[in-house]
């Protein structure tokens, strides 16, 4: 981290100054975003002169991060501070991440943490947000007293998803390495940063149908069609990958109710219908995940011309179609190149719409439903499963604390009857203290395919269902998950020896 050696006096004097000057620049954030814009000139000034003192200090580390968060405060004043929850997040893990470099020791590893993957993150935001403001020019300035504006965040790579995991794990680490006020200081960040963190895993449904309402209305008036778009979405969060599946299944459904079921306002009229054609979307949470009910009162499907067409493509046999039920009937319409139409339009082709919907569904364990009533509308159905967070475990308690760690059930855990020397104590591979060994002659034998290690224990071991908080990647040495209501470290055996050699 540091490459010139000064005296250790002035190196001191400057960790004390700039962990003072990190308070700051915390409590001056928290007022920028609570609306006090005028704040982020101070932000600016103290960030700039730690990372001037860093860089003269020669704590590199501190000299590039600093310079960052400057870059990412130039987009939030750019963005007239309408900013996504994501700026809020990489800033205060930028600061608390700090703290941890300033803290450390010389010569002490601080057990993985990737700065310039960290660095990374906050480059991509601040590109991403650069797009974001040349895509939103023509929106009215704010006045810099206006109340903060946070824009709901529902696309974050799983990437970065990661990389905010460990960096925050890092955080519930330092503070067992901690003692006193930073030790519960630190764990209050770490928990505010997991319930944010968690937040980025369940995507919300609700803005992703509101931005297709607008278009879904222009297309019925650039086909020649009067209809009015319902929308009753509340706060539904499933994980982003069965969001993305949702809101294809959306965009494909709503064509399609414009363009193969809502009638010209003549033609409705002429079947006593009111000229102006409904359609609803409904998103609600059901047993086990979220979906989203898009029902219009249009032609309906034709459950003849379905039968006929099953007939002459060879999907049913004459006496299977005549035979064959509703359902039978409208799975058909989902099926790959069926459709009842002879004219392909600008807007949806013969059947491919809904195959892809349902093979997006499907992607991610879900599925589509559709009924109808012939010359009264149809209504399609996407579901999605709500993500599973939880994770079979075998759990052990620590050496000489109360502290739990645990494996993934995936690995063979054999307890040793005797004394194992050789034995490696994850408390010391963690650096973390826990003040006494004393009666720790356990060991367990943990093993995987060809990975072989024993680790130095306070008990006997036990199974669980752990849920995740912040999943953190697989090369990542920790996790943090719960076991009930307590926390509980699932180490990553493989990962973790690997990184105390690289220390």
């Amino acid at each position: 981290m540091r490459s010139v050696t000064l005296p250790p006096a002035i190196v001191a004097r400057f960790r004390s100054l700039s962990l003072e000057r990190l308070e700051r620049i915390e409590a001056e954030w928290t007022a920028v975003l609570a609306g006090d814009h005028e704040r982020a000139a101070e932000v600016h000034n103290d960030l700039h002169t730690l990372k001037g003192d860093a860089r003269v200090v020669g704590f590199s580390d501190i000299h590039l991060l600093a310079h960052k968060l400057e870059e990412l405060l130039v987009a939030a004043e750019h963005r007239q501070f309408r900013m996504p929850e994501e700026f809020d997040l990489v800033m205060t893990m930028a600061i608390r991440l700090m703290v941890m470099l300033l803290r450390t020791r010389d010569g002490v590893s601080l057990g993985g943490i990737d700065v310039d993957g960290f660095v990374q993150q906050i480059d991509e935001l601040v590109a991403d947000s650069q797009v974001r403001s040349v895509e939103s020019t023509d929106q009215p300035p704010v006045s810099r007293r206006a109340p903060l504006t946070i824009e709901p965040l529902d696309r974050v790579a799983p990437a970065t998803q990661q990389g905010l995991a460990a960096a925050a794990t890092d955080v519930y680490l330092e503070h067992l390495r901690a003692s006193g006020a930073a030790r519960a200081r630190l764990l209050s960040s770490w928990r505010a940063l997991s319930r944010q963190i968690s937040d980025l895993y369940a995507a919300p449904i609700a803005p992703r149908v509101a931005r297709h309402q607008h278009a879904t209305l222009k297309l019925a008036r650039d086909l020649g069609k009067e209809t009015a778009v319902e929308v009753i979405a509340g706060d539904v969060r499933v994980r982003a990958d069965a969001a993305d599946a949702l809101e294809t299944a959306l965009l494909h459904l709503l064509n399609n109710a414009i363009d193969h079921g809502i009638e010209a306002p003549s033609e409705r009229i002429r079947l006593d219908k009111p000229p102006v054609g409904r359609i609803r979307v409904q998103v609600r949470m059901i047993d086990g995940g979220g979906e989203v009910e898009v029902d219009d009162d249009g032609r309906g499907v034709d459950l003849d011309a379905v039968r006929a067409q099953a007939v002459e493509r060879g999907f049913l046999t004459r006496e299977a179609a005549e035979s064959a039920t509703e359902r039978e009937l409208t799975d058909l319409v989902l099926q790959p190149g069926f459709s009842t139409r002879t004219r392909v339009s600008d807007i949806s082709g013969r059947g491919v719409g809904l195959d892809a919907v349902r093979s997006a569904l499907a992607r991610v364990g879900g599925r589509l439903l559709l009924s109808t009533h012939p010359g009264h509308g149809t209504t399609v159905t996407a579901r999605v499963p709500q993500a599973s967070r939880r994770l079979r475990v075998i759990c052990f308690p620590a050496c000489g604390t109360d502290l739990t760690f645990a494996v993934p059930a995936t690995f063979d855990v054999t307890p040793l009857d005797e004394d194992t020397p050789s034995a490696l104590d994850p408390l010391a591979l963690l650096e973390i203290d826990p003040g006494s060994r004393r009666g720790c002659r356990l060991a367990l034998e943990i093993q995987r395919d060809q990975f072989l290690v024993r680790l130095r224990v306070g008990g006997l071991p036990f199974r669980r269902t752990a849920e995740r908080l912040c999943p953190t990647p697989d090369h990542h040495p920790v996790e943090v998950v719960l076991l009930g209501d307590d926390e509980a470290i699932l180490l990553r055996p493989e990962a973790l020896l690997a990184a105390a050699k690289r220390a």
